[in-house]
């Protein structure tokens, strides 16, 4: 899934929250988006586990 946001201008974090399932049932799941992640253009895939090498 992609989402697009207009996020205004000096807007320094903010918190995805969402809604998973797992073998034991629904979890709610909160990312956070820091400063750096708060840019023009910025591509930014969740969850950030996945992204560890």
């Amino acid at each position: 899934m992609k989402i697009i946001l207009d996020i205004p201008d000096g807007m320094v974090c903010g918190f995805l929250n969402g809604v998973v399932g797992t073998r034991s049932g629904l979890t709610m799941v909160t990312y956070s988006l820091g400063s750096n992640d708060l840019h023009d253009g910025a591509e930014i895939k969740l969850p950030r586990e996945e992204q560890k090498q």
